[in-house]
């Protein structure tokens, strides 16, 4: 016997509704907003129960709270509603839904994982949204008062005195007080980011993120929590998609008519874009890290020693034997001093070989080979490799040769 229940969550009460399998509506009553009312209305409903709410700001507590006593929980995004609305006809819509298969969009929870580390982050990221702020209303301050302010050192210990010399006795006390609201945020946000570090060095994901390019021990704590794991995309592309950075193309009129009546495709314009249903602090995250990347690329360290080797773009990486004519003219640089780099098999080396592009990435026998015509590409490839090797996610499907677009 299955039993299928919309619940329409409240701050103060919820809507419960229950169909049957066949869609019949069985009942529907309200329950106060706690966690005991709630598991005790639950159990008294028979059968196999499967129950689906909005998502929410208490979605993360009903299902820490409620999955343990029913068989299914889904929490759904939130959908525009059209028409006649109550609680009673969200809450049968939701079951209605659930029962057919109909949601569009369910939300992944998984509470229980990285809990503390969560909270941690999530104190983090305000306290660090409450130090920009009070930098912004002191700096406004300033220009209110016609001071041309630019910079940090307006925050500074040592510069306030000489700051506030320029503002009215009115004023300044205004500023004392945005001082003091300011260094008591600095403290916290210190405390916040030590706490964070300190739980994150318990996870061992955590430490494995750190060593991918641009990713630091704040990014890889922040990181950990969203995603929890990589098994809830289906592919890496959804993974892409939830972060803000898949492509959206939109196009219309695609197909028009040959002159033998055939219908081709036609090349219309195409709007690209990001897509803008995603998790603003992956995205933010990613583009820090990249951003990171981009600024210090001159000062990674196996950049700077081929940058630093005579004849750079014309040196032989493999025995004689191993590249062919054409590898050589087109230069082959080495990095070396890998450990745990193994060698191919299933495929001989010339192959192997043949198959590396322009500021392409392989290996030839136990050595990392990158394939560059120009320094940037050089550069380029190095970050990639040293990505590789330094990120193990996944030891056993390790990419023996790929391309990387520069």
């Amino acid at each position: 016997m299955e039993r299928y229940i919309g619940m329409d969550v409240h701050a103060a009460s919820c809507t419960l509704a229950v169909i049957s399998e066949k869609g019949r509506k069985l009942r529907d009553f309200p329950v106060e907003t706690n966690g005991q009312a709630l598991v005790e209305a639950i159990r008294m409903i028979p059968g196999h129960k499967h129950l689906v709410m909005e998502e929410g700001l208490q979605s993360a507590w009903l299902y820490e709270t409620l999955s343990p006593h029913v068989d299914e929980l889904v929490v759904a995004g939130i959908t525009e509603s059209r028409g006649p609305k109550s609680d009673k006809r969200d809450a049968y819509g939701l079951a209605e839904k659930l029962r057919v298969g109909d949601l569009d969009k369910p939300v992944f929870k998984s509470p229980r994982q990285f809990t503390r580390l969560r909270e941690l982050s999530r104190i983090h990221m305000t306290l660090v949204g409450d130090v920009v702020r009070a930098q912004a209303r002191i700096k406004s301050l300033y220009r209110s008062r016609g001071i041309f302010v630019t910079g940090v050192n307006v925050y500074g210990v040592h510069h306030r005195e000489q700051w506030q010399k320029q503002l009215s006795s009115s004023a300044q006390t205004r500023a004392t007080r945005l001082y003091d609201h300011l260094d008591f945020l600095l403290e916290q946000k210190k405390q916040a980011e030590a706490d964070l570090l300190r739980e994150a060095k318990k996870h061992a994901i955590a430490r494995i993120l750190e060593t991918a390019p641009g990713f630091g021990p704040i990014r890889a704590a922040r990181l950990v929590p969203i995603v929890v794991t990589p098994h809830r995309f289906r592919t890496k592309r959804q993974f892409w998609s939830y972060c803000g950075l898949g492509i959206v193309t939109r196009s219309t009129s695609d197909w028009i008519q040959a002159a033998d009546g055939s219908w081709i495709k036609a090349r219309v314009p195409q709007t690209r874009g990001l897509s803008r249903q995603h998790n603003h602090v992956l995205k933010s995250i990613f583009k820090g890290a990249a951003t990171t990347v981009i600024t210090q690329v001159n000062k990674d360290p196996i950049i700077c020693a081929l940058r630093a080797a005579p004849r750079w773009r014309h040196e032989a990486v493999a025995r004689e034997g191993e590249l062919g004519a054409h590898d050589r003219s087109n230069g082959v640089a080495d990095v070396e001093g890998r450990e745990g780099v193994r060698p191919r098999t299933g495929r001989s080396d010339d192959r192997a070989t043949r198959r590396l592009g322009e500021g392409s990435i392989g290996r030839i026998g136990e050595k990392t080979v990158l394939r560059v015509r120009s320094r940037e590409q050089c550069s380029h490839a190095t970050l990639c490799v040293a990505a590789e090797e330094s990120i193990h996610l996944f030891p056993g499907r390790r990419p023996t040769a790929w391309r990387s677009h520069v």
